[in-house]
C-alpha cells in the first residue's frame, strides 16, 4: 500500500485483510472456515443474515454511543448449518434480512459495508489459528465489563483510546458483540487508524510498495531508530497504566493495537480493540480501590498457569515477540538499526512506568507452547531467559 492512500474509504479494509503478515505462529495460518469467508482468501465482501429475536435473548449494554436493533442477532454463515441440528438454535436460520460485510483481519469480526458505525464479532465455532473462535454468555459478559471499566475510567493517559464494545446479545447460550468504529475519548483531531501489524507488513496486493512504516521514515526524513521509538512508547506506557492503575492486562498485540494519526498523518495516539480474553488481576484492582465484578479470566485461577506467568506471557510474548520484534526486525532490514540500543530504550520506557516489575513478573519469558491448544486452554512454557523489553 501506498502511504499516500492510507486515508481513502477502503484502505482501513485493505490494511486489515492485506498488509498483514500472518505468519507469526506455527498456527498463524490455519483456518476451519471456508475459503469464501476468509479475510485473504474471500471475495471483497459477502452476505450475513440476521435474525430478529423476539423472546428469550439477553441484552447487555456498556454506554452504547451507536444506533443498534436491540434484538438483532447476527449469524456467520458458516454456521448455520451448525444452528440447523439444535432444538432452540434452529430459530437463528430463519433469518429476518441481510447485511453486507467484510471480514477484518480477525474472520468472525465484520464490519458493515454501509458503515453502521460498528463492527459484528460473531459466534464461530471453528478453529481459526490455535483457538476455536466461539463466544459464550461469559465471554460477552466479560468484554463489556472491560469495556465499562475502561469508560468509567477517569485519568486514561492522554496518548491512549479504545474501541468500546458496548452491545452484546446472548441467545441459546451463544452470543455476538457490537464493538464501535469511533474510538473513545472522542478526539477532534482522529482521522486514520492503522492496525499496527500494517505499518511492518508487505501488502499481498502489492508486493512492491516497502511497508508503511519505512516510507513513513523515507518520506519524513525521519530518524528510524527515534521513529520506532516513538511507535512503541505508547504501547508500553498504556500497558503499564492498565496494569497497575486497573488491573487489566490489555493484549496490545499487532492486532489488538491500531494507531491513530491525525489531520496532518501524525501519530495522535494508540487505540486498542477486543476485550474477550483480557486477563484481570483482583489483588491490583483491590489496591486500587476497584469492584471486583469480574467472573472470568483473574490471574491466578487459570490451571497450571501462576500469575507471574501470565504477565510475562501477555506483555514479553504478545507486545515483546508479536510486535516490537517485527517493527525492529523491519527497521533493521531497511534502515540497519541498532536492535540492542531500541531494546535497552524500550526497557527504560517500562521500568519508568512499571515500578516494582520483579514483584509480578518472573525472571523468564514465557509464550505458547508447540502443542494444539485443547478446548482453549492455554498451555505455556519458558521460552528464554531474561525478557528483551524489561
Amino acid at each position: 500500500m501506498k502511504l499516500e492512500n492510507i486515508a481513502r474509504k477502503d484502505s482501513f479494509v485493505h490494511m486489515e485483510r492485506y498488509v498483514n503478515n500472518r505468519k507469526y505462529s506455527d498456527y498463524s495460518m490455519f483456518s476451519e472456515v471456508s475459503n469464501v469467508y476468509h479475510p485473504i482468501e474471500g471475495n471483497g465482501s459477502f452476505m450475513i443474515g440476521y435474525a430478529d429475536l423476539e423472546t428469550d435473548y439477553s441484552l447487555l449494554l456498556a454506554n452504547p454511543s451507536t444506533d443498534f436493533v436491540p434484538n438483532r442477532f447476527f449469524v456467520h454463515p458458516e454456521m448455520l448449518a451448525d444452528y440447523s441440528k439444535d432444538p432452540v438454535l434452529k430459530r437463528l436460520c430463519n433469518l429476518d434480512g441481510y447485511l453486507e460485510v467484510s471480514p477484518t483481519s480477525s474472520t468472525r469480526t465484520l464490519l458493515p459495508v454501509n458503515n453502521t458505525g460498528y463492527f459484528v464479532k460473531t459466534h464461530l465455532d471453528r478453529r481459526i489459528s490455535r483457538y476455536i473462535r466461539r463466544i459464550r454468555a461469559s465471554s460477552v459478559e466479560h468484554s463489556l465489563k472491560i469495556s465499562r471499566d475502561i469508560d468509567n475510567a477517569i485519568d486514561l493517559p492522554s496518548n491512549f483510546g479504545y474501541l468500546p464494545e458496548s452491545v452484546g446479545i446472548v441467545y441459546g447460550g451463544v452470543g455476538q458483540i457490537l464493538r464501535e468504529s469511533t474510538p473513545r475519548p472522542f478526539s477532534s483531531n482522529s482521522n486514520v487508524l492503522i492496525p499496527y501489524f500494517s505499518m511492518h507488513s508487505h501488502d499481498l496486493k502489492n508486493s512492491k510498495d516497502e511497508p508503511l512504516m519505512v516510507q513513513m521514515i523515507k518520506e519524513r526524513n525521519l530518524n528510524p531508530s527515534s521513529f520506532i521509538i516513538d511507535m512503541i512508547e505508547p504501547v508500553v506506557s498504556s500497558w503499564c497504566y492498565f496494569a497497575q492503575k486497573r488491573g487489566i492486562l490489555l493484549e496490545s498485540h499487532g492486532q489488538n493495537t491500531l494507531l491513530e494519526l491525525d489531520s496532518d498523518l501524525n501519530f495522535n495516539r494508540v487505540v486498542i480493540r477486543d476485550f474477550q480474553s483480557l486477563m484481570v488481576d483482583s489483588d491490583m484492582r483491590r489496591v486500587n480501590g476497584l469492584h471486583l465484578d469480574f467472573d472470568k479470566h483473574i490471574l491466578g485461577h487459570e490451571d497450571g498457569i501462576t500469575s507471574k506467568q501470565n504477565y510475562s506471557f501477555v506483555y514479553d510474548w504478545f507486545l515483546g515477540h508479536y510486535l516490537f520484534d517485527k517493527i525492529i526486525e523491519t527497521g533493521e532490514e531497511y534502515f540497519d538499526v541498532d536492535k540492542k540500543e531500541i531494546q535497552g530504550n524500550i526497557k527504560e520506557i517500562f521500568n519508568h512506568h512499571f515500578k516494582d516489575q520483579k514483584e509480578f513478573f518472573p525472571k523468564e519469558v514465557y509464550g505458547f507452547t508447540k502443542n494444539w491448544l485443547d478446548d482453549n486452554q492455554t498451555e505455556l512454557k519458558v521460552k528464554r531467559v531474561g525478557g528483551e523489553y524489561r
